[in-house]
């Protein structure tokens, strides 16, 4: 039997001390633990039903002492905007986890285990003189710390902060309450655990933290075992309608930023780390008492059945199985932690979605559960979700089958996709071609060929025939690059992908100098990108304007996902959206626009929403008529649609012009004949004049074209309703109307000839 030294005398010590004894794997156990037996920073621990089952079949004993101390619950409810939802069928029983640790000690003494407090030992120096030493010493522990390089240790910090509180408001489930407040959005996750006390546990984001002042209480209270009184009182504040004027519990509570830990290797020699010191998952889809307790479940099995009393290698050998059979359980309970966490950090701009699609969104962060059993579980709750997301969807000729949300289209940036699945295509370049169509044709809307890995990109013509056969399919192709790769970005803007994602390197703790270098090769690689693409950039992208923030429009999926949290769950994500028209393009529609809203309003008498109604007409051809001007301007390049798309709108300013001065039903049929009409030339001439001026510069200086292009929209916007005002100022009523759609008519008309001249000719040469 074995000598084991346990350091650390925490949840997974305990419970692994007494099953070394229960089961005769260990004739001595001694536990090493540095502070009181009292001394306990937290509140409640949760376990799901699995993780109870697990602990009533390695210890029925220690199972019932737990169960009859804790709360059990099925149901989970997340309260948004003035609603609250339940969502049901979800096991967890919860612990006080000072309660949890007498239960553990007790249980560990009983079974023969020695228990010294107060005692700080140094595991390494305890490895000549065991059978078996186990770091279980926490996430902050020593021991991986000394030995870092052979453990192969891996610190992530998160973007977000957590403080953990308690109190005795009422909360019969787990609960998630969300709050939008003048600094920012804050949430909970409260929940009972035992003598009427529930643990409550504050996230925010950074940016949110430091608006309301935090950072600076959060250093005052830096001492161990010292809480933040500020982040108490201004957390009671923020959740007073859900605290019913309870007040906020606080044990060590301050405000800390997660880390997510992960080793190469858990053992050295006769040495194993166990719980956090070997691994951390966020806390959103499971405590870390839970995997801990598990491993401890593991480990004992493990050594039981390798009869690992005979010698140091029998040691050895049982630690290396027990390795290999537990890391995939918990690589997986972190794969799916990962997605939660950056969702938990970036909730914040989702805070304007309605409570069914933020629910939905919410239950989507991780594909733990899929489609299928999600609508098995919450049946009125995914229909809601799904109709609200169908609802929403941009009006196409082809409706989403079944009105399924899954089948309807999308508008990601300046990107319409015609359903919400996306395939990201990996292997070699030859068969990712292949691939991609396939993906194409079996119905994904939105293929990304990942480019990330050393496997080479292909030839580019073999890439562009490829895109436009996608294109063909009704679908999009684009690109998945590493960060900084600018070969791969050249390639990319060789190709004209109409879609770039990049994830951005992360810098855990960059110096000054290493952070002012990173923002600099930062801007350099975005820049260098291929201009009029969606960008989507990772969690550490530049927050810059010209980048809008929309995490996915809660639409894109993998697989069988409609959320989006599953595929893009870990990056914070920024959308560089198809650019728009040219200044001229942008001073007469933008100008015919202020004309007709001034002419329905004033001249006919609209409501301000009636006059947004009467524009219908002029938006609807933007929903689709898009996608046919990128297949038409990828086979005859920009120039015909360029022409087709000025005429089209100096016809529509003419038709709205011969009506002007009517009234009733037919003279507002005619002149919404008129906006359709100016709608189409819209939808033929922006992309057409996006790839003009794309083309029309060096290689490497698409960004500065974007940017010129973006000041030139703005400039042209700002004359085009001064002018016409202008001469609406000058003369009133219908006549000033009609001189005004006059002039923008010749305009537009004047467009179209330099579009028959210029674009002719630059193409040319």
């Amino acid at each position: 039997m074995l000598d084991v030294a346990v350091v650390g005398g925490g949840p997974e010590g305990l419970f692994l001390a007494r099953l070394l004894m229960l089961r005769g794997i260990a004739r001595q156990v001694t536990v090493h633990e540095r502070d009181a037996p009292d001394a306990t920073f937290g509140f409640g621990v949760v376990f799901s039903d699995r993780t109870m089952s697990a602990f009533e079949r390695a210890d029925p004993v220690t199972h019932r002492r737990i169960a009859e101390a804790g709360v059990a619950w099925t149901d989970m409810e997340l309260r948004h905007r003035g609603r609250a939802l339940r969502y049901g069928g979800y096991g967890f029983t919860a612990v006080s986890r000072k309660t949890l640790l007498a239960v553990l000690q007790e249980q560990a003494a009983d079974a023969g285990a020695e228990l010294r407090f107060e005692e700080r030992a140094d595991a390494l120096a305890l490895i000549d003189g065991h059978d078996l030493v186990v770091a279980a010493d926490g996430a902050n522990s020593a021991t991986r710390g000394a030995l870092a390089d052979r453990f192969g240790t891996r610190t992530t910090p998160g973007a977000g902060k957590y403080v953990w509180f308690g109190t005795r408001a009422p909360f019969e489930v787990v609960t998630f309450p969300f709050v939008q407040t003048a600094f920012g959005a804050f949430a909970a996750h409260a929940y009972p655990y035992g003598e009427g006390l529930h643990s409550f546990i504050v996230e925010t984001d950074e940016a949110t933290w430091r608006a309301a002042g935090l950072e600076t209480s959060t250093e005052r209270a830096a001492a161990p075992g010292v809480s933040d009184p500020y982040a108490q009182e201004l957390m009671e504040q923020v959740f007073a309608e859900q605290l019913q004027g309870h007040p906020l519990l606080v044990n060590n509570s301050k405000w800390a930023t997660f880390r997510h830990i992960t080793n190469r290797a858990w053992s050295h020699r006769n040495l194993v780390l166990l719980g956090d010191a070997a691994h951390t998952a966020h806390f959103s889809v499971g405590s870390g008492t839970k995997m801990a307790m598990e491993d401890a479940i593991g480990l004992a099995a493990e050594l039981a059945a390798r009869g690992a009393g005979v010698g140091s290698e029998g040691v050895e050998s049982a630690l290396a199985r027990y390795e290999s059979r537990r890391r995939p359980e918990t690589e997986r309970t972190q794969r799916w932690a990962l997605p939660s966490m950056r969702w938990w950090e970036t909730f914040g701009s989702r805070m304007d979605r309605d409570a069914d699609r933020f629910g939905f969104h919410f239950l989507t962060r991780t594909d733990a559960i899929g489609l299928a059993g999600l609508r098995r579980r919450h049946p009125e709750r995914i229909a809601a979700a799904e109709e609200a997301y169908a609802h929403d969807a941009p009006r196409t000729e082809t409706p989403a089958p079944g009105g399924h949300a899954l089948g309807a289209p999308l508008h990601l940036g300046g990107v319409l996709l015609r359903n919400r699945l996306v395939t990201v295509a990996g292997d070699r370049a030859e068969r990712q071609i292949r691939l991609c169509e396939g993906h194409s044709v079996a119905g994904s809307s939105l293929v990304l060929a990942d480019w990330r890995r050393p496997v080479g990109a292909g030839e580019c013509d073999a890439w562009r025939a490829a895109l436009e056969r996608v294109s063909l399919d009704g679908g999009v192709l684009g690109v998945v690059l590493r960060a900084f790769d600018t070969a791969a970005a050249d390639r990319a803007e060789a190709v004209g992908f109409p879609f770039v994602e990049v994830v951005l390197d992360l810098i855990a703790h960059p110096s000054p100098a290493e952070a002012a270098e990173h923002a600099l090769l930062e801007r350099k690689f975005l820049g260098s990108l291929p201009a009029g693409s969606a960008l989507i950039a990772g969690l550490h992208c530049p927050a810059t304007g010209a980048y809008g923030a929309v995490e996915g429009d809660g639409g894109l999926v993998d697989g069988q996902v409609v959320g989006g949290g599953a595929q893009f769950g870990q990056e914070r994500v920024h959308v560089r959206a198809v650019e728009g028209d040219v200044g001229g393009d942008a001073a007469h529609h933008s100008g015919v626009l202020f004309v007709m809203s001034l002419h329905f309003q004033q001249g006919l008498g609209y409501t301000a929403m009636a006059a947004g109604l009467a524009f219908l007409p002029l938006t609807l051809p933007t929903a689709f008529n898009p996608v046919y001007t990128g297949r038409l301007v990828a086979k005859k390049g920009p120039r015909i649609p360029s022409i087709l798309g000025f005429s089209l709108m100096t016809v529509g300013a003419l038709i709205q012009l011969a009506f002007v001065g009517g009234d009733g039903a037919t003279h507002y049929a005619l002149t919404a004949a008129g906006l359709l009409v100016f709608g189409f030339g819209v939808s033929f001439a922006i992309p057409s004049l996006v790839t003009t001026l794309v083309s029309s510069v060096p290689k490497g200086q698409a960004g500065i074209a974007s940017g010129a292009l973006n000041s030139a929209r703005q400039t042209g916007a700002v004359v085009g309703v001064a002018v016409l005002g202008s001469v609406l100022h000058a003369s009133p009523g219908d006549s000033g109307t009609k001189t005004a759609l006059a002039v923008a008519a010749a305009a537009l008309a004047a467009g179209a000839l330099l579009a028959v001249g210029y674009i002719g000719r630059r193409t040319a040469q």
